[in-house]
Parts: C-alpha cells; structure tokens; sequence
C-alpha cells in the first residue's frame, strides 16, 4: 500500500472530506491517452481547446487577463500566483459532494492582504511551489507574517538567516522561481479566438460507443439533452450537460480563506500540457466582451440532480400527518371488525 492508499483510507475513515478529495485525486494516475481522449471529446462536442506550451494555469490566467474567458477554473491554486483575476474552485466537483463553486477574487486577496503582486508571489513561493525547494517549518501563516513584517522576500530571508529553527538551503531559488511566475510560456491572448460549435453527433456515437464501449441509449439520451443546452443563458458545470437545476451561488472567497487556499498546491486537475484547466477556463467566457462566441455566462453556478422525492401537500402541517395516521389506524380496526361479522 502507497503513502496515497494509506492516507486516502485514513481520511475516509476520519471523516475529512477535503483530505479524503485530496488524496483521491493522488490515486488517479493520468496518461497521455486519457488527456488525448478528452480533447477529442471536446472537440467532438464543439467546446473550444486551448493547448499550452507550458503550465495550464499561467495559460489559463493569460486568457482571463486578455479578457477572453471570464475565470480560470482548477483547484491548483498556482493560477493566482500566475496572476488569473479569478479562479473558480470545485466547478469539476462531481454533484454528489454538493460542493459549491468558490470564485477567489485576486484584487479583493491583495487588498485584504495589503500587499502588491510582487509580495504576494513572495509569500506563495517561502510557502512551497513547484520551482524550487521548501523551507522546512514555514506554511501559509508564517510566509504570510514573514512578507508582512519584512516587505519581501530578500528581507524575509535575511531575518530567517538569524533564526537557527528555519534553514534555507542553496538549493532554495525564489529570485528564478518569481520570474517563472511572472513571465511563463503561453500563448498571448490576443492570438487566441475561441469558438463554440454544433456538436458532431455521429462523431461522438462512434468515439464513445464504437470505440470505448459505451451505452448507445444512454449517449443518445446524453446528446439530446447537450444539443437542447445550446443556446441557454446560463454556464454549467460538464454534469449540467446530462442533469440538473442550478443551486446555490457561488461562495465569497475572504483574503482569510484564499490566505490558505493560495499559499498551498492541491495537486489537482491541471498539470504541465494537460488540457484540463485550459479546457475549464475556456468553458467559463468573458463577461465583458459581446463579439466573444460562447453558450452562456453565469459564473459559479451549481447544478445538482433534480430532487425527486414528491414534495409535500401545500398547507401540510405534523398535526394533518397525525391525524391521516389515525384516520389510516382507525379504517384497519373498521375493515378487521367488518370481517368478523362476516
């Protein structure tokens, strides 16, 4: 058994719902035919595929900063320090955890912080990135009162160097890690058009039933109710394609939350080439521009399965329910009384 296995059953067992997530996704290996199946679903439903030449999350945070999406939506919380204006978390979160989508303003975390972006990098990189080593002992609130003291990373390290508790190795490189976060490897904005299609209905029958193996009922019922999404106002999560009602709106990220939520790499959906972010931020347009094609904007809505238990009779109170369960007692002794006669 893996450390992942371990740790997965542990949370499982404790009750720790984001743990549990969080090593569930550990235990889910990716490969490059799975990314290249997704993208040629995609394409087949008609949903327009960025493909970056770098890190999804920087490409993604490109496209919300030239204004082509609206947000980027990964649970890598790297896509902020890439500078993405807003990040949607849990938009890829099955329905059954009925978890509402988080939308993480980036202006309102740096005012709540009062720091600039500079600082804000700084803080993410002492808490641990994917470009350099880690400082043992220093987590998100200590990076935090680090930045917040000391204005910086270099004052930042020249405070540690006193401090005996925390050693900085030669291998820990901020100065190269902050320059990868500022200017990654993505294609500009500008030179991006995303356009949404009709889907290829006989493309999509012979990718998933003639070569993967699934139900023809069941993606021909799937494929009425996509063509039917078509054209309606509203922005669903990929389930929303084959069920749903929109729930509850989207929670309020406070600069307390994101603190935490940015300063710490979930492992999630979007790793270097995959199309997953990039595939995320594209189905979530921009507010802001009319020419841009899409199928619809209402960013952070969630979509659950219908409720199909039979609502209760208006005006229905326990003291209605009390008595129906008399009257119901009451025409038993009746019936049985009736036969005995008999």
């Amino acid at each position: 058994m893996t450390v992942a296995d371990s740790s997965f059953s542990y949370s499982s067992l404790a009750g720790n719902a984001e743990e549990e997530q969080k090593y569930e996704k550990r235990l889910t290996k990716v490969t490059k035919e799975h990314n290249a199946d997704a993208r040629e679903l995609l394409r087949l439903m008609g949903v327009p595929i960025v493909e970056s030449p770098g890190e999804a999350e920087a490409q993604c945070s490109e496209l919300v900063k030239g204004g082509v999406v609206y947000a980027s939506a990964t649970e890598d919380m790297d896509a902020l320090t890439f500078g993405t204006p807003r990040l949607l978390r849990h938009l890829t979160s099955p329905a059954s955890r009925k978890e509402p989508v988080l939308e993480v303003n980036l202006e309102e975390v740096l005012k709540g912080f009062n720091f600039s972006m500079d600082q804000f990098i700084d803080m993410c990189i002492l808490c641990g990135c994917d470009y350099t080593t880690t400082i043992r002992g220093i987590g998100p609130t200590t990076a935090h009162k680090l930045i917040q003291q000391h204005g910086n990373m270099e004052g930042a390290l020249k405070h540690l160097a006193k401090d005996d508790k925390h050693k900085v190795g030669e291998e820990f490189l901020p100065r190269e890690a902050a320059e990868l976060f500022k200017h990654p490897d993505v294609t500009p904005a500008s030179e991006i058009k995303l356009e949404w299609k009709a889907p290829d209905v006989e493309g999509i029958i012979e990718f998933l039933v003639g070569k993967k193996g699934f139900n023809l009922e069941r993606v021909q019922g799937a494929l009425k109710r996509l063509q039917g999404a078509r054209g309606k106002a509203n922005q669903q999560r990929i389930e929303g394609f084959f069920f749903g009602k929109p729930a509850a709106k989207p929670a309020a990220a406070t600069a307390a939350s994101a603190s935490a939520a940015a300063a710490s790499d979930s492992s999630a959906a979007a790793a270097e080439g995959s199309p997953s972010a990039s595939a995320a931020a594209a189905a979530a347009p921009a507010a802001s521009s009319s020419s841009t094609p899409f199928i619809g904007h209402a960013p952070g809505i969630v979509f659950e399965k219908p409720n199909k238990r039979k609502e209760a009779p208006a005006g229905s109170t326990k003291k209605g329910a009390a008595a129906g369960a008399l009257a119901k007692k009451q025409k038993t002794k009746d019936t049985k009384a009736a036969s005995k006669k008999k």
